[in-house]
């Protein structure tokens, strides 16, 4: 019988992956969806297994995946809920939680300097409240070096302290 194939690819990760491409055209094609649930540990989430085990709630889970389908045959293309520009933001802030906490939090000043535990601590704080997971301190000045900033030592009030030149938070 005839027809014409229509496919869509779906990836799961625990992480976004870092990529170089910020083009429209690598942002067109996707849509971030985050779970908030966790099925595991403490925080199981033990409603699972009664649908699972629930006719009525399995037949209440096709019927809505049925209506996704049929729309699916008639357009033959998914509706994205994002624009390119929302994608592209969201992509960079879940993906690199560096650049993020850059963007949000340091304003470039080559006459000033930041205290690197300073730093490091609202790093920490903007990836909690992001719900992100930090990088390595080594992943993470690595980053603000590629980003033009240096690190040295200074005297400040008696104290010699790691710093970072060229920013302020």
């Amino acid at each position: 019988y005839p027809f014409i194939p229509f496919a869509t690819l779906i990836f799961a990760s625990n992480e976004i992956p870092t990529v170089n491409d910020g083009s429209d055209g690598f942002a067109r094609k996707f849509e971030l969806i985050q779970f908030e649930k966790q099925f595991y540990g403490n925080d199981r989430d033990k409603s699972v297994n009664d649908i699972r085990n629930n006719p009525g709630e399995l037949s209440g889970i096709f019927n809505k995946a049925a209506t996704y389908a049929k729309r699916l045959f008639v357009t033959a293309s998914l509706t994205y809920g994002s624009t390119v520009e929302d994608v592209r933001q969201e992509w960079i802030n879940k993906s690199d939680s560096v650049q993020l906490f850059i963007d949000e939090c340091l304003t470039e000043n080559p006459g000033e300097y930041c205290i690197q535990a300073k730093v490091s601590e609202k790093y920490h704080e903007v990836c909690k409240t992001n719900k992100l997971t930090p990088v390595t301190p080594q992943r993470f000045n690595n980053k603000m070096e590629s980003k033009g900033y240096s690190r040295t030592s200074k005297r400040i009030a008696g104290d010699v302290l790691k710093v970072w030149i060229g920013c302020e938070l």
